[in-house]
């Protein structure tokens, strides 16, 4: 295999500050209401472009696949086929995002995967049409394209990037990983069978995050998928509990989970709460919230 380039980018996982699903298409597809933001955990993604007429992806995790099911073969595949730059992609990924765990790691893998192979191809599409590409990948997707922290609705194709006021000093965020895992599609059909309809609304949020008002956004953030995770996932449920008697700030969970989140107004107060979680028996670190 002939390597054309090479090009490494860092792929953000993110937190899901706010989550409300506001309904169910004729589809089946979920529309959602969110606010997202990254945090500075983040995998390792190094993309080529060849004269092999394939797409190769190589990943450090062995329990994730390597075929046309993933996320991120998916996205060099579709390039190749818009753009006809090379005969083919490599795509190699460094896992550090737990999978599985509510953070966006694959689709934050598939975005960085569609940046990469567009700078090596000297940039033949732009930020919409790689949106559009975006869209039909994952909901997530798209998100990992924009920049800072942004309004998400629909099915994750409508992104607005929110001009979020600047930290005097980093705020933290731990990320708590319990030992139970959640399928995505499997937290939707819970939340179906319940008949959750309660409505809220991201705008305090978004407007306390423009205003800088730091103070209220932790009794802000909202996750309508935790009542019924933390019926069917006692694990999940358990850590929450632990979770909240040490956090100074309320925790959430993240996207359909597993893994829950607590943002801090300092990285130190995040990591002294990661530490006391890490002391009774929880797998918790401390991270900056990128906004």
């Amino acid at each position: 295999m002939n390597i054309l380039d090479r090009i490494r980018l860092a792929s953000y996982a993110k937190v899901n500050l706010f989550l409300n699903i506001t309904g169910v298409r004729d589809d089946g597809y979920h529309e959602l209401e969110m606010v997202n933001a990254k945090i500075s955990l983040h995998d390792d993604v190094i993309c080529s472009l060849t004269n092999a007429p394939e797409i190769e992806l190589l990943c450090s995790e062995s329990s994730i696949p390597v075929d046309e099911t993933n996320t991120a073969y998916k996205a060099a595949d579709r390039f190749i086929l818009q753009t006809k730059v090379a005969p083919g992609a490599r795509v190699h990924i460094r896992k550090r995002i737990p999978h599985g765990a509510g953070l966006g790691g694959g689709s934050s893998n598939a975005a960085a995967a569609l940046f990469a192979l567009n700078q090596l191809a000297k940039n033949p599409l732009t930020i919409p049409e790689l949106s559009m590409i975006a869209q039909g990948i994952g909901a997530d997707v798209p998100f990992f394209l924009e920049k800072g922290c942004c309004y998400v609705a629909g099915i994750g194709e409508r992104v607005m990037g929110l001009a979020a006021a600047k930290q005097v000093e980093p705020m933290g965020v731990v990320i708590c990983s319990p030992t139970e895992g959640v399928a995505t599609h499997g937290a939707y059909g819970l939340w179906d069978k319940s008949g959750k309809i309660e409505q809220k609304s991201p705008k305090p949020l978004m407007q306390a995050l423009v205003n800088g008002d730091w103070d209220a956004i932790p009794e802000l953030l909202y996750n309508a998928f935790e009542p019924v995770i933390f019926d069917a996932y006692p694990v999940v449920a358990d850590a929450y509990k632990a979770f909240k008697k040490i956090s100074p700030t309320k925790p959430l969970l993240s996207g359909s989970g597993s893994n829950l989140f607590s943002i801090h107004p300092t990285l130190d107060e995040a990591e002294s709460v990661a530490l006391a979680m890490q002391k009774v028996g929880y797998d918790a670190h401390a991270y900056e919230l990128i906004l």
